[in-house]
């Protein structure tokens, strides 16, 4: 489907990876020009992957936290800035608020500063 569609960008979870190179990615994304930030699996679940295509976006920032990987940047051809947070939330309600309520912070700093 990736190959046949071409999406600017991909988010995977729980891809139970402990490293990611560039050759996984370019067999993922079908191409060579990929770029990608991951957060490594602990223990036997997690794991998060963003995969972009480097003609299409440019990624200036990318941000790793608990349950979280985050990537600012700007899509070319439209110049327009996105941020985008691909999200392993934990099951527990508690863990679930704690990250919501970090993200909605970092949303909110972004809206301020724009």
């Amino acid at each position: 489907m990736v190959r046949e569609r071409k999406p600017c960008v991909e988010c995977i979870q729980e891809t139970k990876l402990e490293v990611v190179d560039d050759f996984l990615c370019r067999s993922l994304r079908g191409s060579s020009v990929v770029g990608f930030s991951f957060k490594p699996t602990v223990g036997v679940s997690g794991g998060i992957l963003t995969l972009w295509d480097t003609l299409e976006v440019d990624i200036w920032l990318s941000m790793s936290f608990d349950n979280c990987l985050m990537v600012k940047g700007r899509f070319m051809k439209s110049n327009l800035d996105f941020s985008l947070v691909n999200v392993y939330a934990s099951c527990e309600s508690r863990g679930r608020q704690v990250l919501w309520e970090r993200l909605r912070g970092m949303i909110s700093n972004d809206i301020e500063a724009a």
